[in-house]
C-alpha cells in the first residue's frame, strides 16, 4: 500500500514547516511507524510525499498526519487503512470542509466534576482526556456514543486542573498531555499505544506551581517546548526530544511574566519564531502582554503591541480569524466583553471588537474555542460562559464581521472544538459546571 501526504491551499514549505506522519496497527501489540519531517532546508522538498507501507500481519491500521508551523499544529488528517487498497491520501488542508446545517446533540457522558478537557489523537484514534477534582477520565467517541475507558489515565491529585494542554512531547506524532494542577507543579502524561496515559516521572524537574501552559517550538530545533505561567513568574522549558524538559537559562523580560492566567503561542510578527501572549489579571485587572521571541526561546515583553487596557482574562485564543494567515487574538474574562485584536501583520494587534463582533456587552467567559465549525472556510467562535447553559456561537461571514449563530445545542462552560470521532468534521464538546460532557455535531 502507498500512503500519500498532500497539502491543499497551504504552502509547504511556507505555511507548513514540518509534519508528523504515523501509521499504527489497530492491535496495540502490533507495529507502528511514526516520524517527524522538516519541510524545506534540511528536510523534504515539499508536499506531496509518499510512504510505502508493508502491512506485515496487520489487517487494518490507523494513519494520521499533523502539519506544523513553529511547532503549532495548523492542519491534520486521518484515515482508516484496510490493506489491499492501492493508495490512500491524507490531506493537510486550510479548508477541510464539513457539513452545514443546524447542530444537534449526539451523546453525553460523565466526567469528573470541574473538569477541563482536551483531545488527543493516536493509533487508537482520537480520545477526550478530562481532568477534574481529584480524578481524570479518557473517553472515546465510537458508534455515536462517548464511552469512558476504564483505567486509562493516572489520578489527578486532590484539586481541579488550572490548565490542561495536549501536544506531541516525545516525537511519536500522538498527543501527550500536560496537566497544571491548581496550586501544584505541572505533570506530564505520555500516551501509550493502547490509548491509555502514564505519568512521566521527572519530566519537569523543579517546575513551579503554575496557572497556565502553552506549547510550541520556541527554539526552532523541531521539538515542542513549553511555557508555564503563574502568579510570580513565566518560565520557558526546552524539550530534549524525549519529553523531558529543562528550564531556559534566560529569564523572561518585562512585566509580562507576572500575574499570568492564560498563555498562547503564535508567530505574530512573521519572522519565523513563535511569540507568546500572556493573559493576566487573576484578582486585579492587568494589561495582557505580547512577548516577542528572539528565535532562541528568549522572550521580551513588548508593551506597545497591544492597547494598554487592564483586563481580568480567563480565556485566550491565538488564531487567524481574518484569513490572512497571521494569528489574531481573542480574549474573554470577568467583568469584560469578548475582545478581538486583529494582527496588522507586524505583531501589533488592533482592537476590532466593535466592528467584527456581534456584541461588546460584558459577559463572564470561562472558555473559548475556534475553528471552521460549519465548513465554509471561515473561522467561527464558541464562547463558554461561567454560569454554564448554552454557549455563545458566533459564525464567521464573508463581510469579515462575525454573526450570532444561535444556540450550538450543547450546553456547558468549558467548550472545545475538534474531531473526536475522526470523521473529518469539526464537532463541539462542552462540559457543564457539574460532571457532564456533551458532544454536538452539525
Amino acid at each position: 500500500m502507498v500512503l500519500e501526504v498532500r497539502a491543499s491551499e497551504l504552502e509547504a514549505p511556507g505555511d507548513i514547516d514540518s509534519f508528523c506522519l504515523a501509521v499504527g496497527d489497530r492491535d496495540a501489540g502490533g507495529g507502528e511507524f511514526a516520524r517527524h519531517y522538516l519541510v524545506g532546508e534540511g528536510g523534504v522538498d515539499g508536499l506531496p510525499q509518499t510512504l510505502a507501507i508493508d502491512p506485515g500481519q496487520a489487517s487494518t491500521a490507523f494513519a494520521w498526519v499533523r502539519g506544523y508551523r513553529g511547532g503549532i499544529e495548523i492542519a491534520r488528517d486521518s484515515a482508516e487503512l484496510s490493506f489491499g487498497e492501492g493508495e490512500v491520501a491524507l490531506t493537510l488542508a486550510r479548508c477541510p470542509g464539513g457539513p452545514g446545517g443546524a447542530p444537534s446533540l449526539v451523546s453525553q457522558a460523565e466526567v469528573p466534576a470541574g473538569s477541563r478537557a482536551v483531545l488527543s489523537i493516536g493509533r487508537t484514534g482520537s480520545a477526550v482526556v478530562a481532568v477534574g477534582e481529584g480524578d481524570s477520565a479518557v473517553l472515546a467517541a465510537r458508534g455515536g456514543e462517548l464511552d469512558r475507558l476504564p483505567g486509562a489515565a493516572p489520578g489527578a491529585g486532590g484539586g481541579a486542573a488550572a490548565d490542561l494542554i495536549a501536544f506531541d512531547l516525545d516525537g511519536d506524532c500522538d498527543d501527550d498531555v500536560v496537566v497544571v494542577p491548581d496550586g501544584a507543579p505541572p505533570v506530564a502524561w505520555r500516551r501509550e499505544p493502547d490509548g491509555s496515559f502514564t505519568e512521566i516521572a521527572g519530566a519537569l524537574p523543579d517546575a513551579p506551581a503554575s496557572r497556565a501552559a502553552a506549547a510550541a517550538d520556541v527554539d526552532g530545533d523541531g521539538d515542542i517546548d513549553l511555557a508555564l505561567g503563574g502568579e510570580a513568574e513565566l518560565s520557558i522549558w526546552l524539550n530534549d526530544g524525549t519529553g523531558r524538559f529543562a528550564r531556559h537559562p534566560t529569564a523572561v523580560g518585562g512585566d509580562g511574566g507576572t500575574d499570568v492566567v492564560r498563555l498562547g503561542f503564535g508567530d505574530l510578527d512573521g519572522d519565523g519564531a513563535v511569540d507568546l501572549v500572556a493573559g493576566r489579571g487573576a484578582v486585579d485587572a492587568a494589561p495582557t502582554r505580547v512577548l516577542f521571541n528572539s528565535g532562541t526561546g528568549a522572550f521580551e515583553t513588548a508593551p506597545a503591541a497591544l492597547p494598554e487596557v487592564p483586563l481580568k482574562v480567563r480565556a485566550l485564543l491565538v488564531r487567524d480569524l481574518s484569513g490572512d494567515l497571521f494569528p489574531d487574538l481573542v480574549l474573554g474574562g470577568s467583568e469584560m466583553p469578548v475582545k478581538l485584536y486583529v494582527n496588522r501583520t507586524d505583531g501589533r494587534l488592533e482592537d476590532r471588537s466593535f466592528i467584527a463582533l456581534p456584541s461588546v456587552e460584558p459577559v463572564e467567559v470561562a472558555s473559548l474555542a475556534s475553528g471552521d465549525w460549519d465548513g465554509d472556510c471561515l473561522a467561527d467562535l464558541v464562547i463558554g460562559l461561567v454560569d454554564g447553559g448554552e454557549p455563545l456561537s458566533w459564525r464567521g461571514s464573508d463581510s469579515g464581521a462575525m454573526v450570532d449563530d444561535g444556540s450550538p445545542a450543547v450546553a456547558g462552560e468549558r467548550v472545545l472544538l475538534g474531531d473526536p470521532d475522526d470523521d473529518g468534521d469539526l464537532d463541539l464538546l462542552a462540559i457543564d459546571g457539574g460532571a457532564a460532557l456533551g458532544w454536538g455535531a452539525r
